[in-house]
């Protein structure tokens, strides 16, 4: 969806939505701010998702791409550079958006009621499960987690 995205965040900006390069000749003439404070739209639930733009596989399509295939695939095929990389992880990982959550009893009267409608866009599915079968996935997920409960202050964060 990441055409339909750019060609939506050119149009809240007063770009053109017609050719890519149309757009990105127009982006590059934006203020950064503008083209940041413009995100806010894309935004379903407080600040969810995190990370509305993600990585794009431009490989089928462009002349000259950032990232020719997927991650896991270049890695097989040993088409990546053999460089030093620093890891690390914090047992507090899932303070945000948690706490975002927990701070205002709306907030999660709001996860409770609108499950199906929310939860794809906090865990990042929106876009990868198919349409038919996101309410199954959140359904899923919701019974798997919660099991049956509702999301409540009376849950201990885990």
């Amino acid at each position: 969806h990441s055409k339909q995205k750019t060609a939506r965040l050119a149009d809240l900006i007063g770009c053109p939505t017609g050719s890519s390069r149309e757009i990105v000749q127009c982006l590059k003439t934006k203020p950064a701010a503008e083209i940041v404070g413009a995100v806010k739209f894309f935004l379903n639930f407080l600040y969810n998702p995190f990370s509305p733009f993600g990585i794009v596989v431009d490989g089928y399509w462009s002349k000259n791409p950032v990232l020719p295939d997927h991650p896991y695939k270049l890695l097989l095929e040993g088409k990546v550079q053999d460089l030093p990389w620093l890891i690390s992880h914090t047992t507090a990982e899932g303070l945000y958006p948690a706490f975002d959550f927990y701070s205002n009893d709306q907030h999660l009267i709001d996860i409770d009621t609108k499950w199906n409608e929310i939860i794809p866009f906090v865990l990042h599915y929106n876009e990868s499960v198919e349409p038919r079968l996101k309410d199954d996935v959140s359904r899923q997920i919701r019974e798997h987690y919660l099991r049956g409960k509702s999301t409540s202050l009376k849950i201990p964060i885990i």
